[in-house]
């Protein structure tokens, strides 16, 4: 089985090639994509006698920005053209908490199946604006690395209640499609099979010019092309392969340690996410010596 990870990559070289040799077997490649605010000299170099690293540097990858789906689509083009078998997402800042024969395994014995979150919009009891339709009935924007909505968000009641009714109209007129059933949302990370990835690579254009004004698209584009796929074109389980801890009320998941080791050790996940290179140096340690059977 050929496995193909693509990784969207912002700093750390020296933490993104401890990863990447941590991963590395027969039958693998790596996809990379390093933001271009970025200096991407610093990774290449890095990586210059390693045939089974592609590195590459196209977009702007700011947090939130559709550019993040751009890179994701970017990778998966290149790993199709390889001929990978599956389809890993990461980012830099991912490790493995499972030893490469352990990965292989888990994705012979779930040959058919991807894996990827989605909950269809709106989600009840979710603390975000309209339980996350204020993602996706409004056109959004950046100006100067600030998010701006048309129409906008109110904290105050009235302002409000009369902008979300302005929403559901723009919605209506301006963006619902018929060829989009249902919207779904998840988070980023997904481990997709050949068949999953060749549908959103052919349905992907079109996605595109429904999605590009979108409020953080990366957890919505993939996630509603492959949950409105017909019915049984293929298997999909609602959960991802990432152990994350995320704090209350943050955007940002928790910097891992040693005092998550057991943890991890007994989880069923494949990969964790997020580390530092200096704050979990010793829980890679720790990792990379169970998983190399020393």
């Amino acid at each position: 089985m050929k496995i193909a990870y693509l990784i969207l990559a912002h700093k750390e070289p020296q933490q993104l090639y401890q990863m990447i040799e941590s991963l590395y077997s027969k039958d693998v490649q790596f996809f990379v994509h390093i933001d271009v605010a970025s200096s991407i000299n610093d990774f290449k170099k890095l990586f210059d006698n390693k045939q089974y690293v592609n590195i590459s540097s196209k977009f702007k990858t700011s947090w939130g920005s559709f550019n993040l789906v751009r890179s994701e689509l970017h990778l998966l083009e290149k790993a199709f053209a390889w001929g990978a078998d599956r389809y890993v997402l990461l980012s830099g800042q991912d490790y493995p908490i499972k030893s490469n024969d352990q990965i292989a395994l888990f994705f012979e014995q779930n040959k058919n199946i991807g894996f990827i979150e989605g909950e269809k919009l709106p989600k009840i009891n979710w603390s975000e604006h309209q339980n996350g339709l204020f993602r996706i009935n409004r056109f959004h924007f950046e100006i100067f690395g600030s998010w701006k909505s048309f129409p906008p968000h109110s904290k105050k009641p009235i302002l409000r209640q009369i902008f979300n009714k302005s929403a559901s109209w723009y919605f209506k007129l301006f963006i619902r499609n018929k060829q989009i059933k249902d919207y779904y949302h998840g988070g980023q990370w997904w481990v997709l099979t050949l068949k999953q990835v060749d549908y959103v690579l052919r349905n992907s254009n079109f996605y595109t010019t429904v999605f590009k004004r979108f409020y953080i698209a990366d957890e919505l584009f993939i996630q509603t092309l492959l949950y409105n796929a017909p019915e049984g074109m293929f298997k999909l389980k609602n959960h991802n392969l990432h152990f994350i801890k995320w704090p209350d009320y943050s955007s940002s998941p928790e910097v891992l340690t040693t005092d998550y080791f057991d943890e991890l050790l007994s989880s069923n996940k494949l990969f964790a996410r997020k580390f530092d290179f200096v704050k979990s140096e010793n829980l890679v340690n720790k990792l990379n010596a169970v998983n190399s059977g020393v």
